[in-house]
């Protein structure tokens, strides 16, 4: 199925196809490998990261995906640590995956004679703490947060990545919640996140958003002098609002109600957003944050 303009991330009930020449053999053959280990414990995933959004901003839209990365990630719904366990157990024992000694969520998958790509497994659900943040046993000196991962999979897209292997991926506007609460907790380490995050901003619209521009959203697009791309980062700004729950919704709530926080944010995405002028790449996070306050959950 090709995508078309109806596309709804937030609900939407369709499922897309990437075209072949889109996605790599070997990121297909550790996705079906981990979605038949986790189906075959019952246990819900999702595609997140770098390619999640691959899968659904090139694959899916033909867009450009920006930074790329070899890494493999996924959200793993464990109602318990034991459940995460028996599905790490599961892909060792197929032989071609091994655990990382160092890093709890990480494991690596044999690609040929000395060659490993990182998949990453990120529990979420039953293991978080009442924070939202995962502390890994037994210790629980590692923490992670994971608020916004079961946002992420109540929101996720079906793709299908090849013939018969269809797979549930982070939607973009997931992708944006994601990436937002990675920002807020590690922007002093990093400026990845608020790159990532102006790449979905700026290409909401044409991730099959227009018609909705056009039709149902019309007053979002007046409002931004008819510049669909403006009116892109607002609809979502808007659409992450609907999605959000729990300390997801909170802590985004916190952030952009934080005069300070968004102009660390503007700054953060001007510097990732060389080639366009300053004052338009603040325009997409002033125009996010409007559709979001706007649309928040009261509380």
């Amino acid at each position: 199925m090709r995508p078309h303009d109806s596309y709804m991330s937030e609900t939407s009930p369709q499922k897309f196809a990437v075209a072949p020449d889109r996605i790599d053999g070997f990121v297909v053959d550790i996705i079906r490998e981990v979605h038949e280990a986790a189906t075959g414990l019952g246990i819900r995933y999702f595609l997140v990261g770098a390619t999640a959004r691959e899968i659904i901003l090139r694959g899916v839209f033909g867009l450009a995906s920006g930074r790329g990365s070899a890494d493999v990630d996924f959200g793993i719904a464990s109602k318990d640590w034991a459940e995460f366990e028996r599905l790490q157990a599961a892909l060792v024992a197929t032989g071609r995956f091994e655990k990382s000694d160092r890093i709890q969520q990480r494991a690596y998958h044999r690609l040929g004679e000395g060659h490993r790509v990182i998949v990453d497994l990120i529990p979420f659900g039953g293991v978080e703490e009442p924070n939202g943040t995962l502390a890994w046993p037994p210790d629980k000196d590692i923490v992670l947060n994971v608020a916004g991962f079961a946002d992420g999979l109540a929101s996720a897209v079906t793709v299908e990545i090849t013939d018969g292997l269809c797979v549930p991926v982070a939607s973009v506007a997931g992708l944006a919640i994601l990436k937002l609460l990675a920002w807020a907790s590690r922007r002093n380490e990093t400026n990845q996140d608020a790159a990532d995050l102006f790449k979905i901003l700026k290409d909401y619209a044409s991730a099959g958003n227009e018609e909705r521009l056009y039709g149902v959203e019309q007053a979002m697009l007046e409002a931004a002098n008819f510049d669909v791309d403006i009116a892109g980062a607002q609809l979502l700004g808007a659409d992450v609002a609907r999605l959000a729950t729990s300390h997801a919704a909170d802590g985004i709530s916190r952030l952009l109600d934080s005069d300070s926080d968004v102009e660390a944010l503007m700054a953060h995405v001007v510097q990732s957003a060389s080639s366009i002028d300053a004052g338009r790449s603040s325009a997409f996070v002033s125009a996010f944050r409007a559709g979001f306050l706007a649309k928040k959950k009261p509380g």
